[in-house]
């Protein structure tokens, strides 16, 4: 399944209207960014653009991170391109 990592007030948010208007299924991830936090290297700190897992994922620590079959993509024209390649298809496919 489709993993979206950020929050929705971010560029998250247009991955996540996306997956809305072509009813793909996905699952978000909150990640919030570090700088809304008051100490975001706190132990009790909510998953943020620091975390050492989230920086496994993206080493910029920036947001949003898809993750769709195995792809990690942390670059958001890359993110929209590998799903206009792949998942648009899908979609008219399933409308038909």
């Amino acid at each position: 399944m489709l993993t979206i990592h950020g929050v929705t007030r971010s560029r998250a948010s247009r991955l996540i209207w996306l997956c809305h208007e072509l009813d793909l299924p996905f699952r978000q991830e909150p990640v919030i960014q570090a700088y809304r936090l008051a100490d975001a290297d706190a132990p009790d700190a909510p998953m943020n653009t620091r975390s050492p897992a989230f920086l496994a994922l993206s080493p910029a620590g920036a947001i949003p991170v898809i993750e769709d079959d195995g792809l990690v993509l942390f670059e958001s024209l890359a993110q929209t391109g590998a799903w206009m390649n792949t998942r648009v298809a899908d979609v008219r496919t399933r409308r038909r």
